[in-house]
């Protein structure tokens, strides 16, 4: 999910409330430090550039199949091993019901499931249906 206006404070720390939610399902934290750059072209050519870090509260599952990003102005879950839509479900809105409760009036500006299927056949010429 992607937010509208960034969560104040994020970038440099996580709100107690919102961690422990976290770690509740995802209870490895693994914060990363991220640099956003930002480059202007001028109508001259003149080029102006700003940098600014900023920190992305990770958590991992217990097998690190699961992983859920919190970012001052995303909130991911990611899974590799799928196991039910109720699962993904339940820790999701977990999580954003604590960002609505620490954040009141949060909006979003984008919200999606993206769903991949790897499928896995054990035959050398999986396509090669003529043989």
């Amino acid at each position: 999910m992607d937010l509208l206006s960034p969560l104040p404070g994020v970038a440099t720390a996580l709100p107690q409330p919102l961690a422990a939610a976290a770690v509740n399902a995802f209870p490895i934290p693994e914060p990363r430090e991220g640099v956003q750059r930002e480059v202007q072209i001028g109508p001259e050519g003149a080029i102006a550039s700003t940098e600014a870090r900023f920190t992305e509260w990770q958590f991992h599952g217990k097998e690190r199949t699961k992983k859920l990003t919190i970012g001052s102005q995303v909130v991911v879950v990611q899974h590799q091993a799928y196991q039910t839509y109720e699962l993904l479900r339940g820790e999701f809105l977990e999580i954003l019901a604590r960002v609505a409760e620490l954040f009141p009036g949060t909006q979003h500006s984008r919200v999606g499931l993206r769903y991949v299927n790897a499928i896995e056949l054990d035959e050398p010429k999986p396509t090669d249906w003529l043989a």
